[in-house]
């Protein structure tokens, strides 16, 4: 009875399910409207830029605060 009353009901039940599940899945939502306005600048001028900021091509030797405490080349730095 099970087999053959249960199981097909359940696997349409299913089927139909899985069919629903992926109309609704389907369907665009619209687009969210923002918190709060974007921000503006107070100044007549602006200016605006992007990107990554690089340091000056140099080697900038790390010198410990008391480089007395430091031996080897880092407390020797500028003594040259």
């Amino acid at each position: 009875m099970i087999r053959k009353y249960l199981l097909p009901v359940l696997a349409i039940a299913g089927l139909a399910f899985a069919i629903w599940t992926a109309v609704q899945g389907a369907k665009t939502q619209p687009p969210a409207r923002p918190v709060s306005d974007p921000p503006r600048s107070p100044f007549p001028k602006k200016i605006s830029g992007s990107g990554i900021v690089e340091a000056i091509p140099a080697i900038f030797p790390l010198v410990p605060m008391f480089p007395e405490l430091w031996p080897g080349s880092l407390s020797r730095w500028g003594k040259e």
